[in-house]
């Protein structure tokens, strides 16, 4: 259900991350019994047949209907909102009421700064807002707080993109090596990063459908902060870059399969979290595990650069959101679990809020810093509870931690209860 929700960027699953038009085909990862097509926008429902089999079925009808009976009791409607209903769905449209849910809260703004006419001057930010209150229609939409801020960016400068060529022409060398990779991670990361997490598709369905959506979210995300930092890919700054797959059309920073794998490594970390709580001593270790599923996601980020398509500070500022919109994700989802387990709008949450600036990124001139992407100083960066490093100063939090109040979504609190099911 992965990359073929037609929502990427990178190449996160067996989807087609790519193809950012093709809202659908949610599934076919490893066709796992088609968990998905979130899509297919036009057939959402499923209803497509072979005209041979719809003219079966008029002839079937016509044999056996017989006289026409009118029907004297009506069955039982659904429950109203019962977010039990979503099994009742098809694949397609629960993968939409998922993503929409997750995506329902969130904002894109650019910021006004005094000096707009400055390159780097402006942010591109996302916020976070509270639900509508429930209440009696004439009273909705009741008080509602303000927005709070969870990720902003802002583009590095010329020079800094300048200075990260001369790592494209090393990169370069690797190609021979990372070949099978890139092309292999095109279209599809799951199988990369399931290899560690050990997830036989055909009994992990509900994880597979979570990890889609929750990919399907990061590609709408990263998709608005691509467009409003239109920076050039590095072809374009030398003919001798000759990239070894079709450049994607889009912009280079933030990269796309940076950020989509560092939040699936992430959320997978936090479903292994889970597994070692509900096995006990003997499960699998989670540290260990949570350490590779690092280690995938920076390799997968690095292919890039190595293929020619993304400089490495594409892939640093698409690692420091992936992995503020995983841990952001992890934290809605369990939230919305809580509360439909307690049957009340659940405890409020604190989600830190961080920053990329740009023009602070390490550059060669600085002593003790690299202008690569070093996948440890992110990692440093985006956790609370260790310093902020000082080798590379464009990874920036705040310091005191947004407080998140508000009921959250008994569907999604529910798809998260399901897929911890499958790993306890």
């Amino acid at each position: 259900m992965f990359r073929s929700l037609g929502f990427g960027a990178g190449g996160v699953g067996p989807l087609n991350v790519g193809n950012v038009g093709n809202v659908g085909n949610v599934g076919n990862v490893g066709n796992v019994g088609n968990v998905g097509n979130v899509g297919n926008v036009g057939n959402v429902g499923g209803e497509t047949m072979s005209p041979y089999t719809s003219g079966a079925l008029i002839l079937n009808r016509d044999g056996i209907v017989g006289n026409w009976q009118t029907p004297q009791d009506a069955p039982t409607q659904h429950g109203f909102g019962d977010p039990a209903n979503t099994k009742l769905w098809s694949d397609q449209v629960r993968g939409l009421l998922f993503l929409q849910q997750l995506m329902q809260p969130l904002e894109f703004a650019l910021s006004a700064e005094s000096n707009p006419a400055q390159d780097v001057g402006s942010w591109a930010t996302l916020w976070h807002r509270a639900p509508i209150v429930p209440a009696p229609l004439g009273s909705m939409p009741g008080t509602v707080a303000a927005p709070q801020r969870v990720f902003a960016m802002r583009r590095p400068t010329e020079e800094i993109f300048l200075a990260q060529m001369d790592w494209l022409r090393r990169y370069a060398d690797l190609r021979g090596d990372r070949a099978t990779e890139i092309m292999a991670e095109i279209g599809d990361i799951l199988t990369f990063f399931a290899s560690i997490m050990t997830m036989p598709f055909p009994r992990m369905v509900k994880t597979i459908e979570l990890l889609s959506v929750v990919q399907a979210a990061v590609v709408q995300v990263e998709m608005r902060f691509k467009d409003a930092m239109a920076c050039r890919r590095p072809s374009e700054y030398s003919p001798q870059v000759q990239p070894m797959i079709v450049t994607p059309g889009h912009s280079s920073l933030p990269s796309g399969h940076a950020t989509e794998s560092y939040a699936m490594a992430i959320v997978m970390g936090a479903l292994a979290d889970w597994r070692a709580s509900a096995e006990g001593p003997g499960a699998p270790n989670a540290r260990d595990t949570k350490t590779q599923l690092l280690r995938q996601a920076f390799r997968i980020a690095a292919n890039r650069t190595v293929a020619g398509v993304h400089f490495p500070v594409d892939s640093a500022a698409g690692a420091y959101l992936g992995m503020a919109l995983g841990r952001y994700f992890v934290a809605r989802l369990q939230h919305a679990a809580e509360a439909l387990q307690s049957g009340s709008g659940g405890a409020p949450w604190e989600v830190i809020s961080y920053s990329f600036n740009g023009p602070g990124y390490a550059s060669a001139s600085a002593p003790g810093s690299s202008p690569d992407f070093i996948p440890t100083i992110a990692e440093e960066a985006i956790d609370p509870d260790h310093s902020l490093p000082t080798e590379n100063p464009a990874y920036e939090r705040d310091t005191t931690a947004l407080t998140i109040s508000g009921q959250g979504s008994a569907e999604l609190g529910l798809l998260w209860q399901n897929t911890l099911a499958e790993w306890s």
